[in-house]
């Protein structure tokens, strides 16, 4: 009875949320660092669904369309960092755990940074005045275009996702786990410095692999560059931050809850506490008031293909509003990670033995099958 007490609760805000216009919400009760009031919203011209299909999809979702579809996340943005939409070509202020899309571009100015998590491998850091464009975003494949500035391309572990990077006169390809440092200059000039790792340079005269320690110059347009061996560009504040930020996200302990598609964990282990729960090892955020819900500090957004989508405003609020589902224990509310693979608008769902919310692949690995699955509640049944 209190299970399905608990799905009540988390359910009925979800619904009246879809039924109204998007929210202007307080700012987080925590001292959150890097948090950002977000820029006054202007609706799309979509209207809200009357409420969630709880099922949409098990009922006729085209799951090989799901894989054209990849979505990256904006885990920091300092200073003067703006976004500008594909789909609309509207340029706002960058808000963290916002969602990036194919052809949207981000964008930043005198002394300032960003960093987007492109999946749960890949990793790319934005130094003052760059741009960097997002040309096409799929699941487990990304290809970025930096039309000028800085940008570090980390690969922190080996996953299936691929990455490219392109600029004005050669495409970029990392081969594997490494720290890239690739600009491009005011005249045109491309320069790559490989810290760790290995990366593939492509033009119309073939390939070349720079190595760890190795550094190039590509002079000329896409139709004819020039490659060069440069003198290694020597360490400054841009990469003093880079590596800061690579010790915490290699030391996060969320890691070992979620699965390897998931990213975004790396931002429990501050925020929260994993717990034992009759669901296994359910994570726990800290310091919110006794009425707080999820779903409750943030607004929705809308993003071409999967409609309205939730924007938390916590520094956390990534995975456990995109993937997983949320349960109400005897301290209050907890985040169950499920066995979800790929990225959803929203999740609202209930603890499940079965896989919550199919996208991107049919392939599911169940980890046990002794954990409890609670009843659907006869009000929210198809």
């Amino acid at each position: 009875m209190f299970r399905y007490l608990s799905t009540l609760l988390l359910a009925l805000p979800v619904l009246a949320q879809f039924q109204t216009a998007p929210q202007q919400y307080p700012p987080p009760a925590g001292n959150y660092p890097q948090y950002q009031t977000a820029p006054p919203y202007q609706q799309p011209n979509q209207p809200y669904p009357n409420q969630p299909d709880l099922n949409q999809d098990e009922q006729g979702r085209d799951w090989s369309a799901d894989q054209q579809h990849g979505v990256a996340r904006i885990h920091i943005a300092q200073g003067d960092v703006n976004l500008k939409r594909g789909d609309n070509g509207m340029l706002t202020a960058a808000i963290i755990n916002a969602p990036l899309m194919s052809r949207d571009h981000l964008e930043t100015g005198p002394g300032s940074r960003a960093e987007v998590e492109l999946d749960a491998a890949n990793v790319i850091r934005l130094a003052p005045n760059t741009d960097l464009a997002f040309a096409n975003l799929t699941y487990q494949s990304s290809q970025v275009q930096l039309g000028i500035g800085t940008v570090i391309v980390r690969v922190l572990r080996d996953g299936r996702g691929q990455l490219e990077v392109d600029t004005p006169s050669v495409g970029f390809r990392p081969l594997g786990q490494g720290e890239y440092r690739i600009s491009v200059f005011d005249n045109g000039t491309t320069q790559v410095s490989v810290r760790s790792g290995r990366i593939e340079m492509s033009g119309p005269r073939g390939s070349q692999t720079v190595s760890p320690g190795q550094s190039m110059i590509v002079r000329g347009d896409s139709s004819d560059p020039e490659f060069q061996p440069a003198y290694d560009v020597p360490r400054d504040q841009f990469d003093d931050w880079s590596a800061s930020l690579d010790s915490e996200l290699m030391s996060a302990r969320s890691a070992q809850y979620v699965g390897a598609d998931v990213y975004g964990a790396e931002d429990l282990d501050r925020y929260g506490n994993w717990v034992p729960s009759q669901y296994g090892q359910v994570w726990a955020p800290q310091a919110q008031p006794a009425d707080w819900s999820p779903y409750s500090n943030g607004q929705w957004t809308w993003a071409d293909y999967y409609g309205w989508t939730w924007v938390g405003y916590e520094p956390w609020g990534w995975a456990p509003y995109h993937y997983g589902s949320w349960t109400h224990e005897s301290d209050g509310w907890a985040w169950v990670p499920g066995w979800s693979r790929c990225y959803l608008p929203a999740t609202w769902r209930w603890p499940s033995l079965r896989p919550i919310g199919r996208r991107c692949s049919q392939s599911f690995q169940t980890r046990t099958n002794s954990t409890p699955r609670p009843r659907t509640p006869s009000w929210l049944r198809s």
